[in-house]
């Protein structure tokens, strides 16, 4: 992981050397700072120049949507996606990003509405459906919410909506299942969904323990921490503001 994101910093570096002024460019590094190298700062910088030359671009604005939400500016977030599908109401992809900072803000009926949009362009999009189970068992619709989280197509996404909606439902078996397969079957790739299970359950000691192992490995996924709802029950912890200090948010 760590290979190709090097690999797509010098191509950045290259294009932006011949052509400093390339949007595109800017956009870019800003999410490489974002996801490889937690410099929070150096991403705003780069994301900030993007949009300054090219003040509409689709990607620079997803990317600048992406970062204000692992900050935790969700009301930016929101707005920022929100002007992107102003100018490409058909982008699936943005429809996605939005569901998933609406429910990260708790609003749980607008993430549901992004996401059937998200499914009406593309029925077989990866993802959306278990995140949309999530975002219906907020709302109470605990059976909808198996359901989706059984009809999502990428199989490790599969396993954690499943293990993370059943618990509460009282299936605890189906649930445990689910984690053991997800822990056999993706436990190099998916630390960190594994340990957003264990921190939806309340189950701090091993959340840690996956949180940790996805640091060591520089897990993408830890950019979206911060808010994470399935961490919520962590926040208390000492544990949590010596992690959140590590990966350089403000605590």
């Amino acid at each position: 992981m760590a290979e190709g994101f090097e690999r797509a910093r010098e191509t950045v570096e290259q294009a932006l050397s011949l052509e400093p002024d390339l949007a595109e460019g800017h956009a870019e590094l800003g999410r490489i700072r974002m996801l490889h190298d937690w410099d929070w700062r150096g991403a705003e910088v780069s994301i900030r120049r993007a949009l300054d030359l090219a003040p509409g671009n689709a990607l620079a604005l997803r990317i600048a949507g992406a970062l204000a939400q692992d900050l935790g500016r969700l009301e930016e977030s929101i707005g920022l996606y929100r002007q992107v599908l102003e100018s490409d109401p058909l982008s699936a992809g943005s429809y996605h990003n939005l569901g998933l900072v609406l429910h990260t803000a708790d609003r749980f009926a607008e993430a549901e509405e992004a996401y059937r949009k998200v499914l009406e362009l593309g029925p077989q999009r990866m993802l959306t459906r278990a995140y949309l189970s999530l975002t219906l068992l907020a709302l109470g619709r605990g059976e909808e919410a198996r359901a989706e989280a059984a009809r999502e197509p990428h199989p490790l996404f599969h396993l954690w909506a499943t293990a993370i909606v059943c618990h509460p439902l009282g299936r605890g078996e189906e649930s445990d299942a689910a984690l053991r397969e997800l822990i056999e079957k993706y436990g190099e790739d998916g630390a960190y969904q594994i340990a957003e299970v264990y921190g939806s359950r309340g189950e701090a000691d091993t959340a840690f323990e996956w949180l940790q192992r996805a640091f060591a490995q520089r897990d993408p996924g830890l950019t979206e921490m911060k808010c994470s709802p399935p961490f919520r029950a962590l926040h208390g912890d000492p544990r949590w503001g010596a992690l959140m200090k590590k990966m350089g948010f403000e605590v």
